[in-house]
């Protein structure tokens, strides 16, 4: 699970200098991650606009997740999400407010170094989560 992953960089702050806040597997009140009525013990949890960036294991092949807008937020979005590679972006959701479902993503990691996980919404209050995301290993690499 990339939420038991050690995190190389930080979130970007709005430009406004308010911190944007994450957690691992709860949400940013310590409660279960909840999407659609729908309970999670694993993921990340972002409030409001930024990013997170992870070394990509060398044995990994794939990237994969849910994402959407937890079901406690106090703001409803919308939030898009995105997928950077190195710096490249490689996907992208369309806009999810809450009570939406969740995009799934498999995304192949061949030959990068650098994940990183965004969010870019206007409503700060947006609770936006990764869900059960997770780096895929080749078995025998």
């Amino acid at each position: 699970w990339i939420s038991s992953s050690t995190s190389k960089g930080g979130m970007k702050p709005y430009s406004d200098g308010l911190q944007v806040d994450w957690r691992r597997d709860e949400t940013l009140a310590g409660e279960w991650i909840v999407q659609r009525g729908t309970r999670y013990r694993r993921g990340l949890t972002l409030r409001g606009k930024g990013e997170i960036h992870f070394n990509v294991p060398a044995e990994a092949v794939r990237f994969e997740a849910r994402v959407g807008v937890d079901d406690g937020s106090a703001g409803d979005g919308p939030a898009t999400f995105s997928i950077k590679m190195d710096g490249r972006a490689v996907s992208e959701s369309g806009p999810l407010r809450k009570g939406d479902a969740a995009t799934e993503w498999a995304v192949g990691l061949s030959g990068a170094r650098i994940l990183t996980l965004a969010v870019d919404t206007a409503d700060p209050k947006a609770q936006c989560v990764f869900l059960e995301a997770r780096f895929v290993i080749e078995a025998g690499k």
